[in-house]
């Protein structure tokens, strides 16, 4: 009797073994999903996946997971397996992804925090779970979020250019796709061989499955077109696209002490990294306002402009409207009787310190106070 039951026991764990991770309990037990795992990833003989189940075994009993995230794990990876994501791209996220999302062993005094290890799962298991999801889908949600949860980054590149975010708490959600939430990130920089975009401490949430990126709140400035750090705008929402180097805002409070003092005009605000590097007579950053006709002040001695502002690089525009022209003031003084010269045209051009222009300017001179 005592050797049949051996030799049922000795069965069952070679039927365990044999069994594919896909139909392995997602309730198992560790050896049985480490052996399912090793020859998910090992079989089809690819190195990356070899590496990253090697990786992950080191880590997975290190203690660096609980005993509940480990099941956890388990339970996902079957579901992985069971949805047939391949083990040589999307699964080698995942389990790299899991070195990101690991609290680690808990430290003495210290709450150990596993909200994004949670988030994580329980937004990639709705997802999985979801009828409609396509096999795409999962693996560009896998590699961004691994991309992210591991290098920092936005994308999957390796020579230090694209979208680079430092700092920020992460966390996850299920919405019409999977979906990365980062508050409190201290720069999100768009890097290019040449050029640079920045916005400081910002909110963002970024769309795994499509790599659409929203930002709310967030500073930025034009120091690398030439202009002083006090020249910048707030960015209440702005949005981009993760594979470009580009950024918009329809939001965005802006300040130019030098021209409007305390004034905060509202309007659109767009950058972009270039890949010739920053000019400052370029066309970036530029902020557009849309608060109508203004006065800019201190263009020059004794100028002011008024006109609809706008901000290309470091070159100010004062543009008109269809029935009203942009104007210029220039009040002349020291002789017997002050001079008010006024000019109008449909755009006046600005470049700080050097010069004030516009085409087809009409030139009116009032006499007097």
């Amino acid at each position: 009797m005592r050797l049949l039951s051996l030799a049922v026991i000795l069965l069952l764990s070679l039927f365990a073994r044999a069994q594919g991770l896909a139909e392995l309990p997602p309730d198992s037990e560790v050896e049985a999903f480490d052996q399912a795992l090793q020859e998910y990833m090992t079989g089809p003989g690819d190195r990356a996946a070899k590496d990253a189940y090697a990786n992950f075994n080191g880590t997975f009993f290190s203690g660096a997971f609980t005993e509940e995230e480990q099941r956890r794990i388990i339970a996902t990876s079957v579901g992985l397996a069971a949805a047939r994501v391949n083990a040589t791209s999307g699964f080698v996220n995942y389990l790299q992804a899991l070195e990101g999302l690991s609290p680690g062993p808990p430290v003495d005094g210290e709450e150990r925090d596993s909200g994004a290890f949670t988030s994580f799962h329980d937004g990639l298991d709705e997802m999985l779970a979801d009828p409609d999801v396509r096999m795409n889908t999962v693996t560009n949600s896998l590699q961004l979020a691994n991309n992210y949860l591991t290098a920092g980054k936005l994308d999957a590149k390796t020579d230090g250019t694209g979208w680079n975010i430092l700092g920020g708490k992460p966390s996850f959600t299920y919405e019409d796709g999977l979906k990365l939430r980062i508050d409190t990130v201290r720069s999100l920089t768009a890097v290019g061989t040449k050029d640079t975009v920045t916005v400081q401490e910002t909110t963002l949430s970024v769309d795994l499955g499509t790599n659409q990126v929203t930002g709310t709140g967030g500073r930025v400035d034009w120091r690398r077109a030439g202009l002083k750090g006090e020249v910048f705008a707030i960015l209440v929402a702005y949005q981009f696209d993760g594979d470009r180097m580009i950024l918009q805002s329809d939001s965005a409070q802006f300040q130019y002490p030098e021209y409007f003092g305390d004034k905060i005009l509202i309007g659109r605000f767009a950058d972009k990294v270039r890949a010739g590097g920053p000019r400052e007579s370029g066309e970036y950053p530029q902020f557009i306002s849309t608060d109508g006709f203004v006065e800019i002040k201190n263009i020059g001695e004794n100028i002011n402009l008024f006109g609809n502002f706008e901000l290309r690089g470091n070159t100010v525009y004062a543009i008109g409207i269809e029935g009203r022209q942009a104007q210029v003031r220039l009040r002349v003084q020291g002789s017997a009787t002050d001079r008010m010269i006024e000019g109008e045209a449909a755009r006046f051009t600005v470049r700080a310190g050097e010069s004030v222009g516009g085409a087809s300017v009409r030139t009116v001179v009032r006499v007097g106070p």
